[in-house]
């Protein structure tokens, strides 16, 4: 259902000429609202989840936090690979197996296999500036190598770090560990959603949109929660016309 609705989603863009405003998904639970906000995202599909608990739930701010970890330090090879999957990179698993060949950590391999690929350009610059600039700077600098489009998500990021920084703190080391502790509690800042709008039914009440999309419909009624509906058939109908 997931894969299937982001694919109507991007047909709906690219060939009946919708943008992404014009769009909501309608959904259950906030699992699914989840994983479908994940899905939209690594189809570079811009989108709003209103699901989400926090914001290290967003992948544009997993993306970052990874890098973060990453530019911390070089032989993070996990971290650095979390960076290589994701969609503004966008490695494939195969590329990083024979990465991960030999004895040399990604970063390495990188540089001494594929000095000419654009993101281990990317890594060598930011690397070479990260020691100079405070928290808030590394991530603008990550923004712009990245060319990355400034989400709520990340504009919250932004201004967290700028707080962090203000405050007199300036160590990349520290800031990642300080978010890490307290993104559970930060909130999204949002003023007008910009993309395609992902939320549960019950938040959906009174807005408009010109298209709305219900992936969630093989309910099983058999299921506990399911069984204090009433249903009202008309005659000779095999669907009911109240619940």
């Amino acid at each position: 259902a997931i894969k299937k609705t982001t694919e109507i989603v991007r047909k709906l863009i690219r060939e009946y000429g919708y943008v992404p405003d014009d769009i909501a998904i309608l959904t259950r639970t906030n699992d699914f609202a989840s994983l479908l906000a994940t899905s939209l995202s690594e189809a570079a599909v811009p989108c709003v989840s209103r699901s989400r608990t926090s914001i290290l739930d967003e992948p544009d701010v997993q993306f970052m936090l990874q890098l973060l970890k990453f530019l911390d330090n070089p032989q993070d090879d996990f971290s650095l690979l979390h960076v290589l999957l994701a969609a503004p990179v966008g490695l494939s698993e195969e590329q990083i197996r024979r990465l991960r060949a030999g004895k040399k950590t990604l970063y390495m391999a990188l540089l001494d296999y594929h000095p000419d690929w654009p993101i281990t350009a990317h890594l060598e610059k930011i690397l070479a500036l990260v020691y100079f600039c405070n928290p808030y700077e590394v991530i603008f600098r990550i923004l712009q190598e990245f060319n990355l489009q400034i989400s709520y998500p990340l504009a919250t990021l932004l201004d967290a770090a700028l707080e962090y920084t203000n405050d007199g703190y300036n160590s990349l080391s520290s800031f990642v560990s300080w978010f890490q502790y307290h993104g559970t509690s930060i909130e999204v800042k949002e003023t007008h959603a910009r993309g395609v709008e992902i939320l549960t039914v019950h938040r959906a009440k009174g807005l408009e949109f010109e298209i709305v999309l219900i992936p969630e419909t093989n309910w099983d009624l058999s299921q506990p929660e399911n069984r204090q509906l009433l249903f009202s058939y008309k005659k000779e109908s095999a669907s009911p016309d109240k619940i």
